[in-house]
């Protein structure tokens, strides 16, 4: 027996591809989580970095050693985001 999954369903995997150092990462559920993140209201550019990442990695492989690169790279797209949605 065989699933489909449509781009609506909700049970379909959302990626968002990310410039992650020289790499593009696909990455799951960001989207979701920089909206959550976002929801809470955090003040510091760092606790947000933070957050982002701790989140992302419950999600998506990320070695500890790509800690900082990953950082940067959610970083950048939730800026962007928030951005667009003020």
């Amino acid at each position: 027996m065989s699933v489909k999954l449509s781009l609506c369903d909700t049970k379909a995997v959302r990626r968002t591809y990310l410039k992650v150092g020289d790499a593009v990462v696909g990455l799951q559920d960001v989207d979701i989580i920089a909206k959550t993140v976002r929801g809470l209201n955090l003040q510091q550019e760092e606790e947000i970095k933070r957050e982002l990442l701790s989140r992302v990695k419950l999600v998506n492989y990320i070695p500890d050693s790509a800690n900082a690169k990953y950082i940067e790279a959610l970083w950048g797209y939730y800026s962007e985001i928030n951005l667009i949605q003020k």
